[in-house]
């Protein structure tokens, strides 16, 4: 949960802000600190969202207009299922220790990997590498988190010969200035031996 995001400056320059004026639901209308309507004008689609927009006849001759606003008229204006922020902020004032939990349970994971991250943040671009990338970040995270709490065992395989026996130490570089030095890796999990061409020509290539 995280609390409704508050956009306007007006409150700090001693002003009402959206949280002064009351949403009637039933009517889909405003109340305004002044007891004016304003009722519902328009519609529009900013960045995908569908907005409306309220404000009241009563603006321009309102005695509180200078705590209001400097326009000729004080538009609200709602996100179209705002309904939900606002329901959300209700839980949020009945419960205020979620947010210290949120704090210490949802923060600090954001913190670590922009830290892990370091100044150069994302190093991808476009919205779906961008998505690709944090989501490894989150999985980096997750598995260390799950390593520092549930801890580690031993899955390495009994057989240490085997194991070392599957590890390459040294790639193999196929090349034909250098292949007659490199040593070839057989089938037989790693065991070296030699390439010997020298009875064959470049153009048939190794066998």
């Amino acid at each position: 949960m995280v609390p409704m995001t508050v956009t306007s400056g007006a409150r700090a320059d001693g002003r009402f802000d959206k949280r002064d004026f009351l949403y009637n639901k039933k009517r889909d209308e405003y109340r305004c600190p002044a007891g004016k309507r304003a009722i519902h004008r328009f519609s529009t689609v900013e960045k995908g969202l569908t907005i409306h927009v309220y404000w009241s006849s009563a603006c321009p001759k309102c005695p509180l207009k200078n705590r209001c606003t400097p326009s000729d008229y004080r538009r609200i204006r709602r996100w179209e299922h705002e309904e939900v922020l606002e329901a959300m902020q209700r839980r949020l004032e009945r419960m205020p220790e979620a947010l210290r939990v949120r704090r210490s349970t949802v923060e600090h994971p954001f913190g670590t990997i922009k830290a892990w991250m370091g100044a150069t943040h994302f190093l991808t671009k476009t919205l779906p590498k961008v998505r690709t990338e944090m989501s490894l970040h989150v999985l980096a995270y997750n598995m260390k988190r799950a390593i520092k709490i549930l801890g580690t065992r031993d899955s390495r395989p009994r057989d240490q010969d085997l194991a070392r026996s599957l590890y390459v130490s040294k790639p193999f570089a196929f090349s034909w200035h250098n292949i007659a030095q490199k040593p070839a890796f057989s089938h037989g999990l790693g065991q070296e031996r030699p390439l010997n061409f020298r009875n064959r020509s470049p153009q048939n290539g190794p066998s």
